[in-house]
């Protein structure tokens, strides 16, 4: 699929925005002629090449939403159209993982989730704030962390996403060492 970047390093940007078009006749005589000037037939040609790029770069299930555009003008409006609906249905589908408690899985396993949610977000032009991420984090965590979220809320200097990770992995640690212990005692 031809991306913005690639349009961009290969100066198809002008093609991809009708401001950029030039005039289709160099002057009102022409106009009356018909006769296209030839800025506009080199535009038109070169549009058409971009059309033939882009149409072939499309999925095949895609396709059916270009019929009847004819420059690459239309059909770059058609794809930001349809991948910007997609992004934001993305970006709702995301958010709600975010927010949905995930009490029952490893802290390890728990804090990868969050990870990886976040980086789709960010993928998708929608990144989150570290005091956002810290917040999610601290959001899924069991009654039982109490303690530890206040702690880590009233800090004077706000705690990096590295700083609580490592903050509540080591607790996690030392829960589990202290529960093996327990049970040897015992």
């Amino acid at each position: 699929m031809l991306s913005f970047s690639v349009a961009h390093s290969m100066n198809f940007l002008s093609f991809l925005d009708v401001a950029f078009a030039p005039p289709r006749f160099s002057c009102a005589a022409n106009n009356s002629t018909s006769t296209f000037s030839p800025n506009f037939l080199s535009f038109e040609r070169q549009d058409q090449a971009i059309v033939a790029w882009l149409l072939s770069s499309i999925s095949p299930s895609l396709l059916t939403n270009m019929v009847g555009l004819y420059s690459s003008h239309q059909i770059w409006s058609n794809l930001q159209t349809h991948y910007a609906s997609k992004t934001r249905a993305c970006v709702k589908k995301l958010h709600m993982l975010l927010r949905t408690p995930k009490r029952e899985r490893s802290i390890s396993v728990y804090l990868q989730d969050i990870k990886k949610s976040i980086d789709s977000l960010a993928a998708v032009g929608s990144p989150i704030s570290i005091e956002e991420h810290i917040e999610l984090i601290l959001d899924g965590l069991h009654e039982e962390c109490n303690a530890f979220i206040t702690s880590v809320i009233s800090r004077t200097h706000p705690y990096t996403i590295e700083e609580v990770e490592a903050l509540l992995l080591g607790r996690t640690g030392r829960k589990i060492s202290h529960q093996q212990r327990s049970s040897l005692s015992s």
